[in-house]
């Protein structure tokens, strides 16, 4: 088994993107969704049951919502991470390349 993680940073990106599309579309359809419940309840009034419905609705709505929001800001630290993963491998990289540059002076004679 392999623990090294390998990412693609531009795939993450991307996906991070994609994250904020689909909810802005999912909270778009939402509002459909839920609106209707008001107009059903005025439309039946003298009943406690349509208002009871409508107060039920926002509250998945709202509970809908929080979920979504909740997906897109983990969307968000995973494009941040990929990010930091990706400027740390950099940072690695070049500290590995001075680290073997001195010691391959080491192995010069001081003298020329």
């Amino acid at each position: 088994m392999n623990d090294r993680i390998e990412i693609e940073p531009t795939a993450v990106k991307s996906a991070g993107g994609i994250i904020s599309s689909e909810a802005d579309e999912a909270r778009r359809a939402l509002i459909a969704l839920f609106d209707s419940a008001q107009p059903a309840a005025a439309g039946n009034q003298g009943f406690d049951t349509g208002a009871k419905l409508a107060i039920f609705a926002r509250m998945c709505e709202s509970e809908i919502n929080s979920t979504i929001n909740d997906l897109v800001a983990v969307g968000n630290r995973i494009v941040s991470l990929a990010s930091r993963i990706q400027a740390a491998d950099g940072d690695t990289t070049e500290g590995i390349s001075r680290v073997a540059t001195a010691l391959n002076g080491f192995g010069k004679s001081p003298l020329g």
